[in-house]
């Protein structure tokens, strides 16, 4: 996958999380008609660009900002 393609995916995953917080990874995979693990991947680059991601011990994600 090209770099700007990827940057797009994980732009539109935050996106996604940000408009719909307290949804599982599973949930918004199939919501943005992507495969799971796709999205788990995602969360992971998320993290390490800078977006701060929190998930509860049901699974369920919200975003909550951006490290500097």
């Amino acid at each position: 996958m090209g770099q700007k393609r990827q940057e797009q995916r994980l732009n539109q995953i935050a996106d996604y999380i940000k408009n719909n917080p307290d949804l599982k990874a599973g949930q918004v995979a199939r919501q943005l008609s992507v495969d799971n693990k796709t999205v788990q991947r995602s969360l992971a680059y998320l993290e390490t660009r800078g977006d701060l991601l929190q998930e509860d011990d049901k699974g369920r994600l919200s975003w909550f900002g951006r490290r500097q």
